[in-house]
This record gives C-alpha cells, structure tokens and sequence, in this order.
C-alpha cells in the first residue's frame, strides 16, 4: 500500500474473523458500519469495478458519488469520489479515495487497513474519528458473524 498523501491517514485493525466475514460486512454498510457517519447513512452500489457508489443520508441527500475503481474481492477495494458530493456520474473524478486492504494474519484472524487520501479541505482530525468509529462497527459485526 501506498503511503497515504499528506492530506490523508491510515488506519488498522486486527479483527479475530476470516477474511471472508470482514469483506462481507465491508461490503454491507448499511445499518452497520455506514452509520458511523451519521444514522441512516447508506450506500448505493453493486460494487462491481467501475461502477458507480452513491453515498446517501437517511433524508436521501448525496454526501458523496464516486466509483468503484479497483475491486479484488475478499483482497481489497478501492474507491474513488468526486469533489463535489452531488456531481453528474460522467464527471472527472477527485482527489479523495478510499482503499480497504485485507490480509489474512494468522488463520481466523484478518488485518484491515483503510487508507484515506482526502482533500485539502477536509478536517483530517474529524474525518479520521469518523473511520475510526467505522472501524470500531465492522471489527464487531465481523467478529459477530464469523
């Protein structure tokens, strides 16, 4: 993994769950780990590479539009996001990416790495407590459904 931009972080966990039960929740945010960012945060996707993502509130406002940009299922994700949260699906993508790494580390137990190359303007501090609550969310319904 690349280190992330200075306008990014990284974080990592390790979560007592096979891979395959951590990449299943990664891919079901809804009403688990998406509400970190706020209740009712849910996506919409099918999660195939280069498909589009469309994060929405529970009120059905955009936060964020973007694409699938690489997917090696069970392996990692990557996902990038246009600057503006309500840009037509044609549009240039930005700069903010999300990618999930995920390693086997031992047998039963899986390391997830997230790395967030955000935007100059983001609040790095408020956007890493965010993923961090994230995280706390997918470590528990994995480790619940393995």
């Amino acid at each position: 993994m690349s280190a992330p931009s200075h306008h990014g972080f990284s974080l990592t966990r390790r979560i007592a769950a096979k891979a395959d039960a951590v990449w299943n929740v990664i891919l079901t945010p809804n009403r688990h780990w998406a509400a970190a960012f706020g209740e009712g945060t849910r996506v919409e996707t099918d999660w195939a590479e280069g498909s589009p993502i469309l994060w929405l509130d529970d009120e059905g406002h955009i936060g964020a539009s973007g694409r699938v940009e690489e997917l090696r299922t069970g392996q990692s994700l990557r996902l990038r996001y246009h600057d503006m949260a309500a840009r037509d699906a044609g549009a240039a993508l930005g700069t903010y990416t999300e990618t999930f790494i995920l390693v086997s580390d031992p047998p039963g137990h899986t390391e997830l790495r997230v790395q967030i190359d955000a935007t100059p303007h983001m609040d790095n501090a408020a956007h890493r407590a965010l993923w961090d609550a994230a995280l706390d969310r997918i470590q528990a319904q994995a480790e619940m459904s393995d």
